[in-house]
């Protein structure tokens, strides 16, 4: 099945990882609100690491584009790399928290 949409998480500071946990963040595809079966889906460490949370999101954002649909951006400092240009949104519909679209 093919999603409609992808969501880029907050943070998610309760994720197991050994003995301690770690803030990761989740993509998914979704159609609607619910994560599609065999879609794209990717839990990214974070824990201190920016550049690999802009990584992740470059690739979701290509991702994205090749499949023609919108990506909804709940992560602060994904948000604040999309204002400042370090990431790149282009073309792309992107959504934002309180539901405003941008792109």
């Amino acid at each position: 099945m093919r999603g409609d949409n992808l969501l880029i998480s907050n943070f998610d500071r309760w994720c197991s990882q050994g003995d301690r946990c770690v803030s990761v963040v989740y993509i998914q595809e979704r159609c609607g609100y619910t994560p599609v079966d065999g879609g794209y889906s990717k839990r990214v460490v974070v824990e201190g690491d920016r550049e690999r949370l802009r990584d992740a999101a470059g690739e979701v954002f290509e991702y994205a584009r090749h499949r023609g649909i919108p990506v909804q951006v709940n992560n602060p400092h994904v948000l604040e790399d999309l204002e400042t240009g370090i990431l790149e949104s282009g073309d792309l519909e992107i959504v934002t928290p309180g539901g405003a679209r941008c792109g």
